[in-house]
């Protein structure tokens, strides 16, 4: 289960407020007090949930803090267990509980009331069923918790795993999880560079102009930043294509990048849909030459990441700030343990190595020389186009 073994899924939140830099007593005991099963408690939307080893759904042992300390970190999963009845259980119930006043009563329709007490006895046999376990449906979802760092790493992107995650974190430990969205990582990185201001006045940049300039105003709102995500993948791509894909960060570490496996690009302006291209070689196949210069963007790269000695392959949303697919370097140690927390590093530097390339896009996107980048940009995004490729124009409803 979780990030042990296999390619690997994430994404990371931040923690707020105080907490130790390693696992405390008080921590560990919360844990236990917090295990699956012993607050005998399941929510009225049939979800039940507790902590929970990674080995197997009913290891609920935290007596030892050796169970759970691999290294730095904290290894533990969020067991997440549905109990209610599915709506569609329901409604055969109700069919068949309204069959059968039909046939009782002998006239032919139902009336409200009878209707009513079919509805009612369909729910009640329901959770009746729902109790006895008839329609418990098992989850787990691993988890990182770097204390040192501040970071955690949840092995599930969906948004009520997310949900469950926040709720049980603070209710366990009362620290609050940020996600570590493309808006927090754009904040965190302008204020430690000064740069906020230039952040609250940025707007979406495009590499083909768009028929409204204001299409992708209205779709980020506010303080949603999202589109520095696309706009960050879009920058990866053209220096993998212009600079042999070496990239030097404003920490001085040269990471090697190359686009692999898979690419999914959106237009900019939602005239033209989605371009989805799987390929050895996708950042220079026709279809996906031929999206760019039609005004879309990569929402989504696979890519290979070298730094130092290390090589990794993996997914890369821009758009939810998440990694999927994450294949990690094997370890020849003999030892277990020492594997472990050598595939745990690993993880933590893939976050840190991400975030020096954010934070030398992001550097570059909000200082005047951006101008003349993206007008490099421009360029190459030009060259694809086609002499008989139709211009981008917004198509009337």
């Amino acid at each position: 289960m979780g990030f042990a073994a296999g390619s690997v899924t994430f994404r990371r939140y931040y923690l707020t407020g105080e907490h130790p830099t390693s696992l405390s007593k008080s921590w560990l005991k919360a844990l236990a007090s917090h295990a699956f099963g012993a607050e005998h408690e399941v929510r009225s939307d049939g979800i039940e949930m507790g902590w929970i080893l990674p080995t197997h759904f009913d290891d609920v042992d935290f007596s030892d803090e050796s169970r759970v300390v691999v290294g730095r970190f904290v290894y533990v999963a969020i067991r997440v267990d549905r109990t209610k009845a599915p709506a569609s259980i329901i409604r055969s119930y109700r069919a068949q509980e309204e069959q059968a006043a039909l046939l009782a009563n002998g006239q032919g329709f139902l009336s409200a009331q009878d209707k009513r007490m079919a509805k009612e006895a369909a729910v009640d046999r329901a959770d009746k069923e729902a109790g006895k376990g008839f329609f418990r449906r098992i989850n787990a979802y691993p988890l990182l918790i770097d204390l040192q760092q501040g970071v955690v790493y949840y092995g599930a992107l969906g948004v009520g795993a997310s949900e469950a995650l926040t709720s049980l974190f603070h209710r366990t430990f009362v620290v609050t999880l940020v996600p570590a969205t493309i808006d927090e990582l754009s904040h965190r990185t302008a204020e430690r560079a000064k740069l906020v201001r230039a952040l609250d006045d940025t707007s979406p940049s495009y590499l083909v102009d768009p028929p409204d300039h204001e299409m992708d105003t209205a779709r980020f709102p506010g303080n949603d930043r999202r589109f520095l995500g696309r706009e960050f993948l879009a920058w990866i791509w053209h220096h993998v294509q212009t600079s042999e894909g070496l990239i030097d960060t404003r920490l001085n570490r040269q990471i090697g990048l190359a686009i692999s496996t898979a690419m999914k690009l959106s237009c900019c302006a939602d005239i033209t849909g989605t371009t989805t291209v799987h390929c050895d070689g996708p950042a220079t196949a026709p279809e996906s030459r031929a999206a760019l210069s039609l005004g879309k963007l990569p929402d989504k790269l696979g890519l290979l990441i070298a730094s130092g000695a290390h090589e990794w392959s993996l997914q890369l949303d821009g758009m939810q700030a998440c990694i999927s697919r994450l294949m990690l370097q094997r370890d020849e140690d003999d030892d277990p343990a020492a594997v472990l927390e050598g595939r745990f590093n690993q993880i933590a530097q893939v976050g840190q190595v991400l975030d020096e390339l954010f934070d030398t896009f992001l550097y570059a996107r909000l200082n005047a020389g951006w101008n003349k980048e993206l007008g490099r940009m421009r360029q190459w995004a030009k060259s694809f186009q086609s002499p008989t490729m139709p211009a981008l124009q917004r198509v009337s409803a």
